[in-house]
């Protein structure tokens, strides 16, 4: 009996979405389906010398398989309000930009107040956090393919490198130059 790997449900859910579109997971479910067991065993296998490429294939291959699993079982993550695709959405489309706290609750009509709390409900992160997670990827991604940190930190949205270099150090635990080098 041959066995198809059908993974369209995952291709569905990394390729073919709207960027900022249905990528929550609930902490609760991440727990209940052992992902986060998975990138804690991920993380540890990543850090030990030398490293085994086949140990830490085999675990991604079992991430994508629980994600596959959990996005199937769940049909799809559903936000408690109807605007926040929108306002996540708007948040990618503007990341390089000067995205404040007046402009985003402005352009949704919501008050600050009200914004903050309906993010923060639907995604549990504070807006500045999501916006400053989204911001360092960014800037990796973009040191990646060659731009200097400041170039990258710049290009990301960062208006001065002390500032990205301060957030870096918050969200990671370690310095850019350092944990840049590690990957």
């Amino acid at each position: 009996m041959k066995i198809k790997n059908d993974c369209t449900e995952f291709t569905d859910m990394v390729f073919r979405r709207s960027p900022g579109i249905d990528n929550i997971i609930s902490a609760d479910k991440v727990k209940e389906n052992g992902i986060d067991d998975i990138f804690r065993r991920l993380h540890h296998y990543i850090q030990e010398r030398p490293i085994c490429y086949s140990v830490i294939r085999s675990v991604i291959i079992e991430l994508l398989y629980h994600l596959n699993k959990l996005v199937v079982k769940s049909n799809r993550f559903h936000y408690k309000h109807e605007n926040i695709k929108n306002i996540l959405a708007y948040i990618h489309d503007h990341l390089t930009e000067d995205l404040s706290l007046d402009g985003i609750a402005e352009n949704f009509f919501f008050s600050k107040q009200h914004l903050c709390k309906i993010f923060k409900e639907n995604t549990g992160f504070t807006i500045h956090k999501y916006i400053s997670y989204k911001r360092i990827v960014l800037v990796r991604e973009l040191h990646s393919k060659g731009l200097s940190l400041t170039e990258a930190c710049r290009c990301a949205g960062f208006h001065e490198y002390s500032s990205f270099y301060r957030t870096y150090i918050g969200i990671t635990g370690k310095p850019p130059q350092k944990s840049m080098s590690d990957r």
